[in-house]
């Protein structure tokens, strides 16, 4: 009778789990306000209460399965945690999800969409002063008598990162020797499989007759075993493994055979470069570590870092250590921000490239809106955490029930531009707060570099800029400007 229980009861656990799980704050759709930032960090611990139901059953078998802004599913358990958990987290707009399972990952099957916003006491970006260290590039080359060769190493998909090297490639080229001939040849390297097409920047290097090229660096499950590395951190983390492993060997050394396995891709694409520049994010320090050292043994003699944002943690990848020759930023603002940043060498290399967009000649210098018309008010963007779309869809709300209450004229219409992780949330976020999709509010989506402006031009007549924080330029205010419309 027993063993007949014990069959329904794994039957039960197998199929259908009568249990679940709510998250019971941040509410839906709520502001919180982080009072506990780290001035340091600019991070704040956000606390999420779980109710658990129907456990009764299952529970010693029961994982919970979180995951946040549409990232990788964490998975805790089992045991099962206890119904409250703190996230170290940016300020910024975020989605939380939630479900149970027996073992294999399971459809969310609760999620929270809120705001994460500095208290008004707050001071972000204290003590931030101008430095005299940053370096700007001659308008010439000189003394120099052959081709330049430069690696681009990034990702395929389109982003604020992405489209500053796209400017690189379309700019390095025009540059020429004494000669007349070209000063730079570029080669864009990326991990990524290049004939996908969810990466569409490919195409677009390839039309300015940039090649592209994929290096494979697979780690090999004996490597796994050899380096001690955990089966659950063979991805980014154990590049930072193979990367140390790298460190033992010097230039012209044989590598073994499994390292070879695993880097003698990067390395003979390296080969012959004398610059290396390569997109630095947070996340992926391990990664870039493994890319310094391939650079390293390829006999590159200047590696240079890319920092994606402004941020408080980990610092870019080599600044530390003097492994590169320095870190390329987009402004002064970011120069003066890493010049004071304490993790990193103070004798850093920082070289500001102002990106830049063409202007059309049918640009006004006056753009004017009549006041009887209906006012387009658009933002452009990725909709990602770090952008916090949240707070642009609640003030188009109140906006847009301001003038219902008190206005005789028509209302705003608003306009995102842009696709993310957080577009679906942010479409809700909109229709719970009263704005009607394709009528007060427009979602456009993503669309090719080569249209955003005129979509800034057509669909909008001001482009409003929600990120908090940690933006180094923002190039979609840049081409709103080129296109005569107020920031």
């Amino acid at each position: 009778m027993l063993g007949i229980i014990f069959l329904v009861l794994r039957i039960v656990q197998s199929q259908d789990i009568p249990a679940f799980v709510v998250i019971a704050s941040p509410k839906q759709n709520s502001v919180l306000a982080a009072h506990d930032l780290d001035s340091t960090t600019n991070r704040a611990n956000v606390l999420i209460t779980l109710h658990y139901y129907d456990l009764h059953l299952v529970e010693d078998d029961l994982v919970l399965w979180i995951r946040v802004d549409r990232g990788e599913s964490m998975r805790l358990g089992p045991p099962l945690p206890g119904s409250q958990l703190e996230l170290l987290m940016r300020l910024g707009t975020h989605l939380i999800e939630v479900c149970l399972s027996v073992s294999a990952e399971c459809k969310f099957s609760s999620s929270t969409f809120f705001d994460l916003v500095p208290k008004a006491t707050n001071v972000l970006l204290r003590g931030i002063a101008k430095n005299e260290k940053s370096k700007r590039p001659q308008n010439q080359i000189q003394n120099v008598c052959k081709k330049i060769k430069v690696v681009l190493i990034g990702s395929l998909a389109l982003g604020g990162q992405a489209m500053l090297a796209l400017e690189q490639a379309r700019r390095l080229p025009t540059i020429k020797l004494p000669d007349g001939s070209s000063a730079f040849d570029l080669v864009y390297a990326t991990s990524a499989p290049i004939d996908s097409p969810e990466q569409p920047l490919r195409p677009l290097l390839e039309a300015l007759s940039i090649p592209v090229r994929r290096y494979v660096a697979g780690i090999p499950w004996e490597l796994v075993d050899t380096l001690g590395i955990r089966p659950e951190d063979a991805g980014a983390k154990a590049a930072g493994a193979v990367a140390k492993a790298l460190k033992n060997y010097s230039y012209g050394e044989t590598l073994p055979y499994l390292l070879n396995q695993v880097a003698g891709e990067l390395i003979a694409l390296l080969v012959d470069a004398d610059v290396v520049s390569f997109t630095n994010h947070e996340s992926f320090v391990d990664a870039d570590e493994f890319i310094i050292q391939c650079a390293r043994l390829a006999g590159v003699k200047h590696v240079l870092n890319e920092p994606s944002n402004i941020w408080w943690g980990q610092p870019p990848a080599g600044s530390r250590s003097g492994q590169i020759s320095g870190l390329v930023l987009p402004s002064q603002f970011a120069a003066d921000f890493w010049a004071q940043h304490k993790q990193i060498d103070q004798n850093i290399n920082l070289f500001v490239i102002n990106p830049g967009i063409e202007t059309s000649s049918s640009t006004s210098d006056v753009f004017e809106i009549q006041v009887s018309s209906e006012i387009k008010i658009g933002w452009v963007g990725r909709l990602a955490p770090q952008k916090s779309p949240g707070l642009f869809i609640r003030a188009a709300a109140a906006l847009h029930a301001m003038y219902k209450e008190h206005s005789s004229t028509l209302p705003p219409q608003f306009v995102v531009i842009g696709d993310g992780p957080l577009r679906q949330a942010s479409e809700q976020l909109a229709i719970d707060l009263g704005l009607r999709l394709n009528h007060d509010i427009h979602f456009i989506g993503w669309l090719p570099p080569e249209t955003v402006r005129s979509a800034i031009r057509n669909l909008t007549h001001v482009v409003v800029h929600t990120n908090i924080l940690e933006e180094t330029f923002c190039m979609c205010n840049l081409e709103a400007l080129a296109e005569g419309r107020p920031v």
